[in-house]
């Protein structure tokens, strides 16, 4: 979105100016058009997160974040269910999103069995589960939750749980405390140089132009 806008602008920049001819202008909307999607297919390819919320309401904690970024081989998670289930919404949320982002490789494959109804049928015994796939073996669970969820990656990982980091780390913003200690230097300080400054040069554009003007 960035760099559309900063494309725009310069699009804008490029045809707005009257009296320019009309191949200049093609020619430099043409290098726009291309370096602005060049730099959006780069963009694309990158693959760095963060969690601007105050809580980290979006991601694990820290301390499991660290570990999973450790564990380089291939998630495959197969969900049982059809995808309108409410539980696969709660799954992806919960879960399955934050594993994307903080493993390397994570592969996730809704399989509903059969023709189940939301809540599955009495003869799809498998309808419900999650079947999480590393290192070659498998293990199935029921729950959507993280706290059952995460171990058990840990225990196909042959890793143990990480320890829990200090407290307040996870949530650095929050409850947000800000500081003002250098509000006075911007306000009383740099603010009215920058206005002064300002008024500096457009003044003394002002004067040069009168004396050519002269």
């Amino acid at each position: 979105m960035l760099i559309a806008t900063a494309g725009f602008l310069a699009l804008t920049a490029i045809w707005l100016p009257p009296g320019a001819l009309s191949a200049r202008r093609l020619k430099g909307s043409v290098l726009v058009v291309v370096a602005s999607a060049v730099l959006i297919a780069v963009a694309a390819q990158a693959k760095t997160v963060l969690d601007v919320t105050p809580d980290r309401r979006n991601s694990f904690p820290l301390s499991d974040e660290q570990l999973l970024r450790q564990l380089p081989e291939q998630l495959l998670v197969t969900v049982h269910m059809i995808s309108s289930d409410p539980r696969v919404t709660d799954l992806n949320r919960k879960v399955l999103a934050r594993l994307k982002r903080a493993m390397p490789q994570v592969t996730v494959r809704v399989a509903a069995e059969g023709k189940a109804g939301l809540f599955g049928g009495a003869a799809d015994e498998d309808y419900g589960q999650i079947v999480l796939t590393y290192h070659g073996k498998s293990v199935a669970t029921r729950s959507t939750g993280a706290g059952e969820i995460l171990p058990i990656l840990y225990e196909l990982a042959g890793v143990g749980s990480p320890v829990p980091g200090p407290t307040g780390r996870d949530e650095p913003g929050y409850p947000l405390v800000a500081d003002v200690s250098g509000a006075a230097i911007w306000f009383y300080g740099a603010l009215p140089l920058m206005f002064v400054g300002v008024w500096w040069l457009t003044s003394a554009s002002r004067r040069i132009g009168r004396r050519r003007s002269r």
